[in-house]
């Protein structure tokens, strides 16, 4: 069983590898692709730290920054922790502005 979902974990990370060169490449289906599959849990893990509103502001600043920088983010092994972890700096950046 184990092996199985690693397996599978594998292959979803390659697939959204894939999905992530054509959207570097310039491809926007690839982007809203991206978009759209991660939001919901991107969102539940904002929703720990901020405010409905601030989560999707959040968010959609993330992939703003994404989209601005993508040339320079071409190489990523893991979408979901890349993601993650621009999301992350993002709910950083709104807690440090509100102290």
């Amino acid at each position: 069983m184990e092996k199985s979902l690693n397996s599978h974990n594998e292959s979803s990370n390659k697939a959204h590898s894939k999905l992530w060169a054509l959207f570097i490449k310039g491809d926007s289906s690839a982007f809203q692709t991206i978009y759209s599959f991660h939001y919901q849990m991107l969102y539940n893990f904002g929703k720990r730290f901020l405010n409905e509103s601030e989560v999707e502001d959040c968010i959609h600043d993330t992939f703003l920054n994404i989209l601005k920088y993508k040339n320079s983010a071409a190489e990523v092994s893991n979408v979901k922790a890349y993601l993650f972890k621009c999301l992350r700096n993002q709910i950083y950046k709104v807690l440090d502005s509100s102290y």
